[in-house]
């Protein structure tokens, strides 16, 4: 990473790091880390830190004030300048509101021009290895399928059914994956799993 950061500099180019947040360490730590590892000059586009995983032990408040209390003001602890945070004003507030309204929350935006994909994820829950297969089209799972190595009363086709529903295909948010979960008997199909195990496998 370091070479190629300089290398970018020497050829012109804009550069630019960001973190990705873990759970597994304190943010001064994780802090100390990028800014040994990340030599950003006068010029660079500012860090970013990508958080998409909240400590499971903090709400989304706690966690919001715990990341801010640390890059304002705890800043100034592993050398960078003093941070102020910035509050949107009533013109910023209604320009993301129609940007949001306008572009953002539009299907064609999210859903309607996404490529086709597979996906597949793996993983060791309660009840025993589980494997998922999904292709999703214009952000629809339109096909479905479950195997791996767990105890299980009803069959998993049956399941994969029921999580598609009648029409077969299901959004890929979890939002949508939650609402189906609700109304299934998770235990039936998965021996000694929660819905919130299942979840994590289909993001």
């Amino acid at each position: 990473f370091k070479y190629n950061f300089k290398q970018a500099l020497e050829y012109g180019y804009i550069r630019g790091a960001y973190h990705f947040w873990s759970n597994h360490s304190s943010a001064r730590q994780q802090a100390y880390f990028f800014l040994n590892n990340v030599p950003l000059e006068s010029g660079d586009l500012p860090p970013v830190l990508d958080v998409e995983h909240k400590p499971k032990d903090k709400s989304v408040e706690d966690f919001q004030r715990y990341l801010a209390d640390f890059i304002c003001n705890r800043a100034g602890s592993v050398g960078a300048e003093e941070m102020i945070p910035y509050k949107y004003t009533e013109e910023d507030l209604a320009a993301i509101k129609r940007l949001r309204d306008e572009k953002y929350s539009q299907e064609s935006w999210n859903y309607g021009e996404s490529p086709k994909y597979s996906f597949y994820k793996s993983a060791k829950l309660t009840g025993g290895i589980v494997e998922v297969n999904m292709n999703v089209e214009k952000g629809m799972v339109t096909a479905l399928e479950i195997y791996g190595d767990y105890f299980f009363t009803k069959p998993t086709e049956e399941f994969a059914k029921l999580l598609l529903g009648e029409s077969g295909e299901l959004r890929h948010t979890p939002e949508e994956f939650a609402k189906r979960l609700k109304g299934i008997d998770i235990p039936q199909y998965f021996n000694n799993t929660t819905k919130e195990e299942l979840m994590e496998l289909f993001f």
